[in-house]
């Protein structure tokens, strides 16, 4: 599979945030809502893993650029820097049931932005590589990488994804991907 342009993938009940469904966390901002989504709606959004990690072992999100390389966040390995360790689990949408499109890579290694800078997470952006490429299917597809020349209007409408809480301090139970 190539990425391709999609229509917004379907939820069970589509909402339209504000920035009022921002919850404050220990000092940090975090996203609190959103809606369970549907299988393979978002087959390019994997689950970074760590068996030390509480909720499942999972610890970051990120996404599916080529069928061996996934794009996320740098502070995610701020503690847990022990790569042997890490996993990413691909094509899932329940992470305590993975189904049977899900695939699990080790991670070969872990390409940190040269000047990220986790005191005030300048450059927070990482590259994972994957120990094996993952076949693509209609649970695993690439995601679309803009092209650097692509001018971005402010004030766009954009979707985000990942594995959360629907409440302010809700207990993770079954870790749906919304």
């Amino acid at each position: 599979g190539s990425c391709g342009l999609r229509a917004p993938p379907p939820v069970y009940s589509p909402i339209i945030y504000s920035y009022g469904n921002v919850a404050y966390d220990y000092g940090l901002t975090r996203i609190v809502g959103g809606s369970n989504a549907m299988e393979a709606s978002w087959p390019w959004i994997v689950s970074i893993q760590h068996p030390w990690a509480p909720d499942l072992g999972h610890f970051c999100g990120g996404s599916l650029i080529s069928t061996q390389w996934v794009l996320t966040a740098a502070h995610c390995f701020d503690d847990y820097n022990n790569i042997s360790m890490v996993y990413v689990m691909i094509g899932a949408t329940q992470l305590s049931q993975p189904g049977p499109g899900a695939a699990v890579r080790s991670v070969k290694q872990v390409v940190l932005h040269p000047y990220y800078n986790p005191d005030d997470l300048s450059y927070d952006i990482a590259l994972i590589e994957l120990d094996q490429p993952v076949q693509c299917s209609p649970y695993i597809q690439l995601a679309c990488v803009a092209h650097p020349t692509l001018k971005i209007s402010e004030l766009n409408n954009c979707w985000v994804a990942g594995w959360g809480a629907t409440t302010a301090r809700c207990e993770f139970q079954q870790r749906l991907l919304g």
